[in-house]
């Protein structure tokens, strides 16, 4: 029989399985907002909606109105902006997100962008976001993340990958 432990989520206690997700929580107690739930803090610590709860524990949902969460929106849309690209121009074409501007993103590419590139990769973002696309966790070895990327030349991400010590990462995938 599995393990039974209680996790308080607002004013309220419920009884989960050990090793439930967050998702599944929400989904069983039929968890209404009127923002989605991007993130959560399980005992005020940031997590994804993925994560095994495996003992007792205070969860609070995260969305846009906190700045965890906004950031991970934030982070969300860049990762499609980049896919979107990716599909539309070819696996060389990409930004460089350099800094943030007051409530925007100061973006270089490393192709021209007109007007017409502009409208045609916010449209594709709209269509990756309409068609239900999710942005996928995949975890992988970090040697077979630095061959990956050096196969597509990209520099950057293999020399950052070069000074981590752990043996696995996770890279994301929109699915």
């Amino acid at each position: 029989m599995p393990e039974v432990i209680n996790v308080v989520l607002g004013e309220n206690t419920y009884q989960i399985e050990r090793g439930a997700t967050i998702n599944d929580l929400l989904k069983r107690i039929n968890y209404s907002s009127s923002f989605k739930p991007l993130l959560a803090k399980v005992d005020n610590v940031v997590h994804e909606l993925d994560y095994n709860i495996m003992k007792p524990c205070k969860i609070e949902v995260l969305d846009l109105r906190d700045s965890d969460g906004n950031k991970a929106m934030v982070s969300a849309l860049v990762f499609i902006l980049i896919a979107s690209i990716k599909d539309l121009y070819g696996k060389e074409k990409d930004i460089i997100v350099s800094h943030s501007l007051d409530k925007g993103l100061f973006i270089e590419t490393n192709f021209s962008i007109d007007e017409e590139k502009i409208i045609e990769i916010k449209n594709k973002m709209i269509s990756n976001i309409n068609v239900g696309k999710d942005i996928k966790k995949v975890t992988v070895n970090r040697m077979d993340a630095i061959t990956y990327y050096k196969t597509i030349n990209d520099t950057s991400k293999v020399e950052n990958l070069k000074y981590n010590t752990n043996t696995y990462i996770n890279l994301y995938k929109l699915d």
